[in-house]
């Protein structure tokens, strides 16, 4: 696996982990809460320069290619990154209830999580349709690949950082 994806990954879960955390600081103010967000926000730029960097030196794009495919990425990652954001509010959710979790509300978290990972498939499926309208299908497949690496590391990063439901 690239090195660099694995840096992509290490950069977003500690950001991710930092935006997840925060609830958690006991009585956090409203400025330093403020400078916490814009941290993450910092972080979250630079993960996004460095995942298009990576997805750039791998799809190998031609100008034209270029030109056509970064304006559809642009659409897909603002998308993604809006079911990211959600994800982000729903582990806070839980670190907030963890101590005392009740069974509707570990039932609500579960059935959103679901909901989350269906729109993300139904997000991935949309844009392999516009992916394809501007680059040959090895080319979206690669893309494809790349981006599903990069989220799972992320996934798995984030995730095992999390105590398990008591």
């Amino acid at each position: 696996m690239d090195k660099s994806i694995s840096s992509i990954a290490t950069i977003l879960s500690t950001s991710l982990i930092l935006a997840i955390a925060t609830p958690t600081v006991a009585q956090t103010s409203i400025s330093s809460q403020q400078n916490i967000n814009t941290d993450i926000e910092l972080l979250r730029t630079d993960v996004r320069a460095a995942k298009s960097d990576i997805i750039a030196r791998t799809l190998n794009l031609t100008e034209a290619q270029s030109a056509a495919f970064w304006p559809v990425y642009r659409g897909y990652e603002y998308e993604f990154s809006r079911i990211i954001d959600q994800k982000i509010q729903l582990i806070q959710i839980y670190v907030h209830n963890y101590d005392n979790l009740p069974e509707d509300k570990a039932k609500l978290l579960v059935e959103k999580s679901f909901q989350l990972d269906d729109q993300t498939t139904n997000l991935k499926r949309k844009y392999f349709k516009e992916f394809r309208k501007v680059l040959p299908l090895n080319t979206v497949a690669r893309f494809f690949q790349v981006e599903n690496q990069i989220d799972r590391l992320i996934e798995l990063q984030i995730t095992s950082e999390l105590p398990l439901v008591k």
